[in-house]
């Protein structure tokens, strides 16, 4: 069964200064990206949480985790002045001012916006007790993540073997026709060089030179036979375990290779609407497949 590159999940742990949330989201990429947005306390544990998202398999896609506390990213933070940098200030300005003999008045908003006065620094918490709720709430969030993206795996399976079902029988239209190509062509030919011979009588065996020329340029069974083959290998990759996306992507792009290489070479007139609706179907499971990790 295929498994969706989309997903979401939500984790939440109970503590004191409010829950810890992890949120688990992801879209498609051609690669595994992740990112983590961690309250500065738990900065740290993005190397576990890291190992903990490499342990759940996940192949493919963009994955964003944001954990917060108390419904906050910024809980866990806190203002500090530095009262010795102002007092050092204060000193080299009232030695200024007595100096060259200033009065200016010196407010508290000024005074803050001094280099060095105003620091932010993170709150500690209780580390052990926070660390092992986000390690709770991740795998929580983990869990629903990948029911979410299995249901939606699911979906995309049942979609793509309608698909290939439609497209099987397109196969087997093309085949019919493919099986009458040699007596069309004969019919064909025979028909332009009377119309050129004007009415004069036709060398049997200079038209079934030209028949059979043209037919060996004309013949698909090549093609029929790789169409049927990555029909098969599609098929097989729905019922697989393992990630299967970049390998369907692969698949159908050689379909649509062996399809155009078809067209060129039946170039019957009745052949257009079933190539057209084989082309159809098979860029919907491409689209499909992008989806697919």
């Amino acid at each position: 069964m295929l498994v969706s590159m989309t997903g979401f999940g939500r984790g939440i742990v109970p503590m004191s200064s409010g829950p810890v949330e992890v949120i688990v989201r992801a879209v498609n990429s051609r690669y595994l990206q992740t990112a983590f947005r961690l309250p500065v306390p738990l900065a740290h544990m993005e190397s576990a949480l890291r190992d903990r998202l490499q342990k759940a398999q996940i192949q493919r896609g963009r994955i964003d985790v944001t954990a917060t506390i108390g419904g906050s990213d910024n809980l866990g933070t806190a203002i500090q002045i530095n009262e010795d940098v102002i007092g050092q200030y204060l000193t080299a300005l009232a030695a200024t001012q007595k100096k060259y003999g200033l009065s200016a008045p010196v407010d508290a908003l000024s005074l803050l916006q001094l280099p060095g006065v105003v620091t932010i620094a993170p709150v500690l918490l209780a580390t052990a007790e926070y660390e092992q709720a986000l390690l709770e709430a991740f795998a929580a969030a983990i869990a629903q993540f990948r029911g979410f993206r299995n249901r939606e795996g699911q979906a995309l399976t049942a979609d793509i073997r309608a698909r290939l079902a439609l497209l099987r029988s397109g196969y087997q239209e093309l085949a019919a026709i493919s099986n009458q190509l040699t007596q069309r062509i004969h019919d064909r030919l025979k028909a332009r060089l009377a119309a050129l011979l004007n009415g004069e009588p036709l060398e049997p065996s200079r038209l079934e030179q030209e028949v059979a020329l043209l037919s060996d340029r004309a013949d698909i069974t090549e093609e029929m036979v790789r169409i049927a083959t990555h029909l098969d290998q599609a098929q097989q990759l729905l019922e697989q375990s393992e990630p299967a996306g970049r390998m369907l992507e692969f698949v159908v792009q050689e379909l649509f290779r062996e399809i155009s290489t078809l067209g060129v070479k039946i170039g019957e007139a009745d052949s257009i609407r079933p190539m057209l609706l084989f082309k159809a179907e098979l860029e919907r499971i491409r689209e499909q497949a992008q989806n697919v990790e």
